[in-house]
Parts: C-alpha cells; sequence; structure tokens
C-alpha cells in the first residue's frame, strides 16, 4: 500500500485527496467546522456569555460554535469557562452560560460511570442477610 500524504497545500487540496482516495462516496465535501488549536481559539476568542444566556433558544441565537473544540479534546471545559468568567463583571451574569458548561461535564462523565445492576445487588444483600 502506497504511503499517504500527510501535507496539503491548501484544505481544498485535502478535499480532492480524499475524494480521490474514495471515488465510491457521492458527498465528498468537508465539514464546514475548521479543526485545530488556531481555529478553536479564535473561536474562543469571540465567546460572548452574556449574550450566549439572553440569545440561546433564539435560531440567531449567540451560540458558541466551541462543542466541536470542546468534543475532540482541543479546548477544555475549565478553559471555556475561565475564559468566560474573564468576559463578565460578575459571574451571575453568565449564569446560563455556566449552566449549560455544567451539564455538559455531568453528561459527559456519566457513560464513564459502571452501570449498576439493581436486581444483582438485591440478590446479594438477600444472600448476605440471609434473605
Amino acid at each position: 500500500m502506497d504511503e499517504l500524504c500527510r501535507s496539503f497545500a491548501s484544505r481544498e487540496r485535502l478535499v480532492e485527496y480524499v475524494a480521490e482516495l474514495s471515488p465510491w462516496l457521492d458527498d465528498h465535501g468537508a465539514s464546514p467546522i475548521r479543526g485545530g488549536a488556531t481555529v478553536a481559539h479564535d473561536r474562543l476568542r469571540e465567546l460572548n456569555p452574556t449574550e450566549y444566556g439572553r440569545t440561546r433558544n433564539f435560531l440567531q441565537g449567540a451560540v458558541t460554535g466551541l462543542s466541536p473544540y470542546i468534543r475532540h479534546g482541543v479546548l477544555t471545559l475549565d478553559a471555556v469557562r475561565n475564559e468566560a468568567l474573564r468576559r463578565c463583571e460578575r459571574p451571575e451574569q453568565i449564569e446560563k452560560f455556566i449552566q449549560q458548561l455544567a451539564w455538559r461535564d455531568y453528561w459527559q462523565r456519566v457513560p464513564a460511570q459502571p452501570r449498576v445492576d439493581l436486581e444483582r445487588c438485591r440478590a446479594l444483600q438477600d444472600r448476605i442477610y440471609g434473605r
């Protein structure tokens, strides 16, 4: 097997190269989301957590666009929270934004928790206590 190319003059050339490698695909379009730490930090610098809290539920609301960078570990929740806190006078101003980060943290941790089989636990308790 030939070695894959790893350096490209442009993003467009990368997309063309991937299309050449996968001619069976109908759609060779790349995601509109650009990856990398530089782009992630640029997005973070555009963060307006106060406006997010006021408009997040509207179609044209001030969403952050940070999710893919958080999801893939380019940005940490700590870094996002700290930047948000730096951009406000009082934490209460960005309460909704901080709550969203907390929920994201919670839901990232839930799948990592072991599943508890309650029936097995009850059966074990019954055996231990002679029930």
